[in-house]
């Protein structure tokens, strides 16, 4: 058990490759880097630490356990190379950034966080449910990622989930923005809902070979991007709408048909 002062600087913890566990009851803050070293720790309990700063705990990849029940914010590669890690649970987490490279990670529960970034090449992450997040950065070469659930989130970054390899379909209901790149080499793709996109970004879902159904009905931006990819022939993009009156085009040139007028159209 280590007690700390409030914001006492912990820099003397460096290279403590024989730490195991580390314990706090109050809130206190700890410089860059604190625990570079701590190979052995297995175990973080700091109930009233409310941040977690740049690489705090990088590489400590022993670390099997954290609880951090008040934690507001964990800043960039806070967590970076944890692969022992299997879970984390933030139950009042805001902005969470830093969870890169957590090959081990299966699931994350941060149900108040509005912002998320940093967790590229989480490899054994199978899943997202994340309602209420609006911005949504790096999950990048996530491989092991096939479904995503993001009700309330309006801008994805770009690259944002470059190289999810098996992920099959995407419904963001409010997403406005999608960034280049954001959904490149996704190559288990096969359906995307955007309603309320308007903004897309170059090369978004290039690579995605297999994609055969994309509803996008207010793409008013960039919209002469979309040729550029090459699973498109059989696309429909509503250039504008009201109520009763579409303007559809299929980026093959063919009749584009709907069916009835609340269905999705199709091209022939």
């Amino acid at each position: 058990r280590n007690r700390f002062r409030t914001n006492y600087n912990a820099t003397f913890l460096w290279d403590s490759s024989g730490l195991r566990r580390i314990f706090s009851s109050i809130n206190f803050s700890f410089s860059y880097n604190f625990s570079n070293g701590c190979k052995g720790l297995t175990s973080l309990h700091l109930p009233n630490v409310e941040i977690i700063g740049t690489r705090n705990f990088s590489g400590c990849t022993e670390l099997t356990s954290i609880d951090l029940p008040k934690a507001k914010t964990i800043e960039p590669q806070a967590f970076h190379g944890c692969t022992g890690l299997t879970s984390i649970n933030l139950p009042n987490a805001t902005t969470v950034s830093g969870f890169d490279e957590c090959t081990g990670l299966t699931s994350i529960d941060l149900p108040k966080a509005t912002t998320v970034n940093g967790f590229d090449r989480c490899t054994g992450l199978m899943s997202i449910d994340l309602p209420n997040v609006t911005t949504v950065g790096c999950f990048n070469s996530c491989t092991g990622l096939t479904s995503i659930n993001l009700p309330k989130a309006e801008t994805i970054y770009a690259g944002a989930f470059y190289g999810c390899t098996g992920l099959t379909s995407i419904n963001l209901p409010n997403a406005k923005t999608i960034g280049e790149t954001a959904f490149t080499k996704c190559t288990a793709l096969k359906s995307i809902v955007l309603p309320k996109t308007e903004n897309i970004g170059y090369h978004a879902f290039s690579d995605c070979n297999i994609l055969t159904s994309v509803y996008m009905p207010n793409i008013v931006y960039l919209i002469h991007t979309i040729y550029d990819y090459h699973a498109l022939e059989n696309w429909c993009v509503d250039h504008a709408s009201t109520d009763d009156t579409y303007s559809w085009t299929c980026a093959s040139g063919e009749k584009c048909v709907k069916t009835t007028p609340s269905a999705q159209p199709v091209c022939q």
